[in-house]
């Protein structure tokens, strides 16, 4: 398309990083600034899915059929006033945060709608019956309810953050097409008057949990006749609305939509102009596109005299061929979209950002993620700690290993210690040698592997080990505000030091799963259970995660693993699970100490309930350690642990380390030795050469 680009813009946050530092009032001149240059155009549910795919990164059908992503991207809130993981359309909250971070970034424009569930019936937002408004507002037996969902909204949007951590400005359109009788919030259910206080509770609701981050759209359904008078019959006032918007969607008869075009925007353009508002086309399109000339011939004839901000077609459904209203490039009206394109007055986001070259979907965390999962729908991965620094009858010879010596391949995942990175020794806990713990990192990135890594700090109130459970105020001495709050920072920039180290040639940073206050459930570390509340213990996975996450250290995939349990509630795990947006991979370290039977019914048990969350929360399940301490059953591994492993969906299982009187896995002339060649044999079990295909 055509290289577009004001230098005024470029002054307005044009750039990624000027975008995410503008005020609203500097967002709003930007949006006018667009719109006396041309119509923007936008794609609700953009970037999860199109007509033929779902939930792949990287991809739009816009894209796919013009080389340019959307200048607005739409996104819905639906179901999140329900605590539910996914909205309406099936999309993942986290993933939602994720894209429009994205979006946001490359320099693209950013409109939330919200079908919120009919708060008096429990019924979706299409269910108009029960009186829902009154009983949402103050003083309805609805309101205490509905107060909570705007609490979660406003957490929801005031929290929208670049990776850098600025808070992205958004157009938030709630309550729209009240003009027709489907919605909980639309004329059969509440008078003008009602819907008005509404809207107004709303936006005073939002701001007063923290939300500055929203320019406001007050958008009904068109009206055939449409006056000024109609347009604003349900018009909450001038303070609470930024933007004046209309949702039209075509017929057959395409001459039909453009005369409705042109007379219900020479009405909103009228007040615009009076009342000092942007203007848009929140809603639109063909459904099914089945004009195969409809982009040039009916909705840029309806729309290219206007003066608006853009327009938005509505979503390409995966699974649902009759709602799809975007281009794709199987559709027969993908010629024509790109002609669309190539208007000079259409606005696409290289024209919004020209400067912005190579969109940064997959940050290298998120290209594990992807691996890992393609690799568990093949098997389950074999782990283990400290593979290649020792073994039963070795040390330090580098890059052998007990599991190489038995079964002629390394394991697929190795596992590493930063135990003493904190008080810059040039050794962990273990011995490690910092530089060859390095080395062998990057060995195993190279060969094809994947990597996990722990940190065992030291008590730094006591100057005790990690297992030093003898006060249990360390947490808290840690947070803001504790007296060693200091030195932990001190100690959170040696950790993040070292993992920044982790470069390839090319300087890309290494992936890895990085796995934080492990074993929180019980009480033998500082951060456990008894020693901390279950608020201290989130503050401290937070300040940590934050910290390094400002150090750019987005390669990261943040495993959260408490130990075996045998009781676990949604309850009891939820009070420290860190949340969605903070966890990529649920983990459990899972060790035989007593009998073969309370293990098996104690695993099972856990894993029923981890398996569960993780599919419903769209995470990642591993067993993050295991093991029988020194193997003394020598069918172990297939007669117990295999067949536990079998049953669940899991990414890998990763046995800790071999070292003199302590092991875990097998080593050549172990009893249990030809047991763990069935199980490297078998297969659902993967080891390196298994996974180094698939990237």
């Amino acid at each position: 398309m055509k290289y577009f680009l004001l230098t005024i813009m470029t002054s307005l946050a044009m750039s990624a990083s000027a975008a995410t530092k503008v005020s609203m009032k500097d967002y709003v001149k930007r949006l006018r600034l667009l719109q006396d240059k041309g119509i923007m155009l936008g794609h609700q549910d953009a970037p999860f899915y199109g007509t033929s795919w779902c939930w792949d990164y990287n991809r739009s059908d816009v894209k796919e059929v013009c080389g340019d992503y959307p200048a607005v991207m739409g996104f819905d809130l639906g179901q999140l006033e329900l605590d539910s993981v996914c909205n309406l359309d099936g999309v993942p909250f986290e993933r939602m945060r994720e894209e429009i971070a994205f979006q946001h970034e490359r320099g693209g424009i950013v409109t939330i709608s919200w079908h919120a569930w009919n708060p008096s019936t429990g019924n979706n937002a299409w269910d108009p019956s029960g009186d829902a408004v009154v009983a949402s507002l103050p003083g309805g037996k609805s309101n205490a309810k509905f107060d909570s969902w705007l609490k979660k909204v406003a957490t929801f949007l005031s929290t929208l953050k670049t990776h850098s951590g600025e808070t992205i400005p958004v157009i938030f359109r709630p309550w729209h097409e009240m003009h027709g009788g489907w919605f909980w919030w639309g004329k059969n259910s509440c008078t003008p008057e009602q819907y008005k206080a509404l809207f107004i509770y709303t936006v005073k609701q939002l701001k007063k949990y923290g939300v500055r981050n929203c320019i406001y759209c007050y958008s009904p359904g068109g009206t055939p006749g449409e006056t000024s008078e109609t347009y604003l019959r349900y018009y909450p006032g001038d303070k609470y609305v930024d933007m004046l918007g209309v949702d039209i969607y075509s017929g057959k008869d395409g001459d039909k939509f453009i005369k409705e075009v042109k007379e219900e925007f020479s009405v909103i353009n009228a007040e615009a102009e009076r009342r000092g508002k942007l203007v848009c086309f929140s809603e639109t399109g063909q459904r099914d596109t089945t004009n195969p000339k409809w982009f040039t011939n009916v909705l840029w004839n309806a729309i290219k005299d206007i003066p608006m901000s853009y327009v938005l077609l509505w979503r390409n459904a995966w699974d649902n061929p009759t709602e799809n209203f975007g281009p794709a490039p199987e559709k027969t009206c993908a010629s024509d979209f790109k002609e669309f394109y190539n208007l000079e007055r259409t606005l696409f986001l290289s024209d919004l950002n020209p400067d912005y070259k190579a969109p940064v979907y997959f940050n290298e965390a998120m290209k594990l993620e992807r691996r890992m999962r393609h690799l568990r729908d093949l098997g389950y991965m074999f782990g283990h700690q400290d593979d290649t620094f020792y073994g039963l009858t070795w040390e330090w010879q580098f890059g052998r290993s007990d599991v190489k010596d038995l079964v002629g391949d390394y394991p697929s995942v190795m596992g590493y210690d930063l135990g003493g990175i904190e008080m810059g020794d040039a050794k962990n806990l273990d011995s490690v040698p910092f530089d060859a713990m390095r080395h062998e990192i990057l060995n195993q990135h190279k060969r094809g592997g994947i990597i996990t890594i722990s940190w065992h700090p030291r008590n730094p109130l006591t100057g005790g080990t990690a297992w030093d459970v003898s006060s249990d105020q360390v947490v808290k001495s840690v947070l803001p505000g504790g007296s060693q709050h200091p030195k932990f920072c001190l100690w959170m920039e040696r950790v993040g030091n070292f993992l920044k180290s982790l470069k390839t040639q090319d300087g890309t940073l290494v992936p890895i799963i990085f796995r934080p206050w492990h074993e929180n459930n019980g009480s033998w570390f500082w951060w456990g259970q008894k020693l901390c509340t279950d608020n201290e213990y989130l503050a401290l996975w937070n300040m940590l995660q934050d910290y390094l996450r400002a150090q750019g250290l987005d390669n990261l995939m943040w495993s959260y693993s408490p130990n075996l349990d045998g009781g676990w509630t949604m309850e009891r795990f939820m009070k420290r699970y860190p949340g969605n947006g903070r966890v990529t991979l649920i983990g459990e370290d899972s060790y035989q100490w007593g009998t073969e039977e309370d293990f098996v019914k104690q695993v099972t048990s856990d894993l029923d309930f981890l398996s569960s969350f993780a599919n419903a929360n769209n995470k990642l399940l591993a067993i993050t350690e295991c093991g029988y301490k020194n193997i003394p059953d020598s069918t172990w591994w297939t007669r117990v642990l295999k067949p536990v492993l079998d049953k669940y969906h899991l990414c890998y299982f990763h046995t800790w380390r071999n070292y003199n009187k302590e092991y875990f896995a097998p080593a050549p002339g172990h009893p249990s030795a030809m047991d763990f060649l069935k199980l490297y044999n078998d297969r659902r079990t993967l080891f390196l050469r298994d996974i180094q295909r698939i990237k």
